[in-house]
């Protein structure tokens, strides 16, 4: 058969902390001697109940050992533990309360570490055998006992003057024995305590042989109190056989401190302490349970304690219980108690208990006002996530020191592409969405925003559709009492339709501003442009009226001049005219783009031989071809057009011969038109291309500024590019190219299409 109670020690020898347990529910009395320091102790109640005292009562247990046996129980040699025979109980002798000597059966068990070496012994009172000491041996204990230094004695006559006190007695209250023998011993006392004092005696008188117990006060120098506990008893004298009164008294002066506190503790606590049994039923009610419950502990003692739970909690609590009774492990619970007006107020209990009284303990605190509050903070953070998660705006809250991430709602995946854990790890991850040209400006306001200043800033990032979307961004600081940051907040607003309205508006703006600038160029050239030819024709007109009354044969050749300038001014009227309609219709997407595959040399040897041939001045174009000559796929008048406007500034900017310039290639088809004139200033080269504008030194010379702009548009309706180089005094060379891919020549030859474009 097992011996449970050799198990039970060992499991002692593996778990140390089983010694709490022991201390509280040991049947036998335990102890322990710590063999590295040494330290001995008693673990529990049951030690000092053997010898009738209480453990208060007795500052050093080696007091209570017999004489003869205290050098045994006090000097242990670690170097002999491993002869000694454990398995054999021990003896030893110690002094009960009333004078006896008691005779104590014990078991040792050795705890090693995990090398071997013995680290503590343990020990089990198993009985006990009270016996009267002989006459010799009374003396020796009488003298251990007087001698003792923490027990105070002191005998009195029955006149109440001392006979005899202790060192310790004269030690502990700083008095001189001389002194003190004879006087009278309430002069030791506090006057409070007299009547306290003599009840004692006198009852001690009445029942001899019986212990009084009192406790009295003595007024310390400093004015604080000493407490003693005495217990007297009426005896007869050694030598004179007279009647004296023995007084024995323990130091409880740090108890009774701790007791006021501990009522006072006890008197304001919201813990209710409880216990029940297995099943459930209370079997103890602290008076503090009524203060916080409302019931009386005779309405509560006997009941389950399952009839004052809520019935929603009731699952957990018998969950927990069942888990506390099977495991024996101690565990904290939450629910709702009913008070006894019928309320539900809150309770944290902590449930523990006693296998050996199969004894179920409850710690139980009133946690109503906490739970409302935790209620309260967890409705408003939900109506604060509702609000969080349902705007447009993303943001988020850091904490400044140390510089976290503490709060970012949804809409921030929404704008950013990413999921808020992941930017939580890295507060700057986000710059990865942001584009490359605003990176560096955003990284900038980020580092002013980490050291407490507020920032706006707009960005473009690059959204989860793969779009560009612009984001304006702005933070907040919250700081404290003492103007120190404690919060960050960052706002982000989507405002990508907002900027695409301000570049509708801007480009709008813009435009607006050139066709000012257009009306402008155009009333001053119109003015200059159209009131010449018009004043050329009215003079002309003139002068024909007056030589309508000359001879005809005078007045003929003098018309026929005119006749020639007015020709010649209506030419360059209509020209204009032309020119300017054609902006028109360009601006209006009504240009009729038809072309076609012809042979581009010959296309271009006819258009100089019609435009260009014969000349006042004899100069000529001289044609350059480079590469294979190919057919291309072009509108043969609108690049006559483009053509015949590049050569004729050529000429008319040059006083030398210009070049064309043919140049053919496997996709592409490039023709420049070269002149050695006056060149184009830099400063005008990049408004070359406007309406109306004409560069600065080219005053004096005829021209509209509408020829480059209707070029270039013509070049651009072929899928081309036309491009100018220039240096003053040096000339101009313009560059037209042109694609050559499909359609298959052989197939398109002769087939026209018009496209509006």
């Amino acid at each position: 058969m097992v011996n449970l109670k050799d198990e039970f020690y060992k499991i002692i020898q593996t778990n140390e902390p089983v010694f709490d347990f022991i201390q509280a529910f040991a049947l036998e009395g335990v102890w322990y001697w710590d063999l590295e320091t040494p330290h001995h102790r008693w673990l529990n109640t049951k030690c000092y109940a053997l010898l009738d005292y209480q453990p208060d009562q007795i500052p050093d247990w080696q007091g209570l050992l017999h004489p003869d046996d205290r050098l045994v129980a006090t000097h242990w040699n670690p170097d002999q533990l491993d002869q000694t025979d454990f398995t054999q109980e021990a003896e030893i002798r110690y002094i009960h309360r009333d004078k006896t000597i008691v005779q104590v059966k014990y078991r040792r068990w050795l705890i090693r570490n995990p090398q071997g070496k013995p680290i503590r012994m343990i020990g089990a009172q198993t009985h006990q055998k009270k016996k009267t000491p002989a006459a010799d041996e009374q003396q020796v204990l009488n003298q251990s006992l007087l001698g003792n230094q923490s027990i105070y004695v002191a005998k009195t006559d029955l006149s109440g003057n001392y006979t005899f006190v202790n060192d310790y007695f004269c030690q502990a209250f700083e008095l001189n024995r001389i002194d003190l023998l004879g006087t009278s011993a309430l002069s030791t006392i506090y006057i409070d305590d007299h009547g306290a004092c003599q009840e004692a005696v006198i009852q001690c008188l009445q029942e001899p042989g019986q212990v009084c117990k009192v406790r009295l006060r003595k007024p310390l120098p400093d004015g604080q109190l000493r407490y003693t506990q005495w217990e007297f008893i009426a005896q007869s004298s050694a030598i004179s056989q007279a009647i004296e009164l023995l007084c024995i008294g323990y130091d409880v002066t740090d108890k009774v401190r701790v007791e006021d506190d501990l009522s006072v503790l006890m008197s304001t606590t919201r813990e209710a302490l409880l216990s029940i049994n297995r099943k459930g039923i209370l079997r103890y009610v602290a008076p503090s349970w009524s203060r916080l419950y409302g019931y009386g502990v005779e309405e509560t003692m006997n009941e389950s304690f399952a009839a004052f739970i809520h019935p929603d909690d009731l699952t957990g609590w018998v969950s927990a219980l069942n888990e506390v009774t099977e495991w024996g492990v101690s565990l904290a619970v939450e629910q709702r108690i009913r008070h006894k007006n019928g309320t539900w107020l809150w309770s944290a209990a902590q449930v523990s208990i006693d296998l050996l009284k199969e004894e179920i303990f409850i710690t139980s605190y009133e946690i109503t006002d906490r739970k409302l509050a935790e209620a309260a903070h967890q409705a408003s953070e939900q109506r604060f996530r509702e609000i969080a998660d349902n705007v447009d705006e993303a943001f988020w809250i850091h904490s400044a020191d140390p510089f976290e991430l503490l709060y970012i709602n949804s809409a921030y995946e929404r704008v950013f592409g990413l999921s808020p854990p992941r930017v939580a790890a890295d507060t700057t991850f986000f710059l990865e969405t942001i584009l490359d040209e605003d990176r560096a400006l955003v990284m900038a306001e980020f580092d002013h925003y980490r050291q407490g200043q507020e920032v706006m800033v707009q960005c473009r990032v690059l959204s989860i559709h793969k779009d560009i979307r612009w984001l304006q961004i702005r933070t907040f600081v919250m700081r404290d009492s003492q103007g120190l940051p404690v919060r960050y907040i960052g706002i982000v607003n989507d405002v990508t339709s907002q900027k695409e309205k301000e570049f509708v508006l801007q480009h709008s703006l813009q435009r607006e501003q050139e066709l000012n600038q257009l009306k402008s160029q155009f009333v001053s050239t119109a003015s200059h442009e159209f009131r010449t030819p018009l004043m050329t024709i009215q003079s002309s007109v003139d002068l024909i009226g007056r030589y309508l009354d000359f001879p005809p044969d005078r007045a003929r050749p003098s018309i026929q001049t005119h006749l020639g300038v007015i020709q010649k001014e209506v030419e360059k009227f209509s020209a204009l005219l032309t020119d300017t309609l054609t902006i028109g219709r360009i601006e209006a997407g009504k240009v009729p783009f038809m072309p076609r595959w012809i042979d581009v040399p010959a296309f271009c040897e006819s258009l100089i031989a019609t435009h260009f041939s014969e000349r006042p001045d004899e100069r000529i174009v001289h044609v350059v071809i480079q590469g294979t000559p190919r057919r291309a796929y072009i509108d043969d008048n609108l690049m006559s057009h483009v053509l015949i406007n590049l050569l004729s500034n050529a000429f008319k900017f040059s006083s030398r011969d210009p070049e064309l310039r043919l140049a053919f290639g496997d996709h592409q088809l490039m023709l420049q038109v070269i002149d050695q004139g006056i060149g184009i200033p830099a400063a005008d080269v990049a408004n070359l291309f406007q309406a109306f504008f004409r560069a600065s030194n080219t005053v004096g010379i005829q021209g509209t500024g509408l020829g480059l702009v209707i070029a270039r548009q013509f070049v651009e309706l072929h899928a081309g590019t036309l491009e100018l180089q220039s240096e003053p005094h040096k000339g101009t060379v313009f560059t037209i190219l042109l694609p050559l891919g499909s359609p298959d020549p052989d197939q398109a030859l002769g087939e026209k299409v018009t496209y509006y474009i």
